[in-house]
């Protein structure tokens, strides 16, 4: 957690202690709605964003997706969405979401460096509570 007020360095890093590089790769749309079951039913811990996802439980405890979507529009199967993750969330990427990836691209920045930029360039940071994985029952 991040106290209000001023966003300093030292608060970044003790948020982000790790100089782990930004990497970016593609998944298909059907990789997405892997990555989403295997998220919800093996509760790995990971943070998503952009996704918003509305599933239900089975009777032998999966989950069914029933609406599923990339930055408000629907996944679809065949089309392909850029990730970006860190280099360690890269090399655990089968206990994360189930899956190696395949051809990531490694950047020259690390995530601190990315989350710095964009805190500067926010001037204010908020973060609200969305909701946007939800079950329905």
């Amino acid at each position: 957690d991040v106290p209000a007020g001023p966003l300093t360095r030292r608060t970044l890093y003790e948020v982000l202690p790790f100089r782990n590089v930004l990497v970016t790769f593609q998944l298909s749309g059907k990789q997405v709605r892997d990555v989403m079951t295997h998220y919800l039913t093996k509760k790995p811990g990971i943070q998503m964003s952009g996704v918003t996802c509305r599933w239900r439980r089975t009777s032998n405890g999966g989950a069914e997706i029933l609406e599923l979507a990339v930055q408000g529009r629907p996944v679809e199967a065949a089309s392909m969405y850029t990730c970006a993750a860190s280099d360690y969330f890269i090399g655990e990427a089968a206990r994360y979401i189930g899956m190696t990836i395949e051809r990531p691209v490694f950047l020259r920045q690390t995530l601190f460096e990315v989350a710095q930029e964009a805190a500067q360039k926010a001037k204010m940071i908020a973060s609200p509570i969305e909701n946007r994985i939800q079950e329905v029952r």
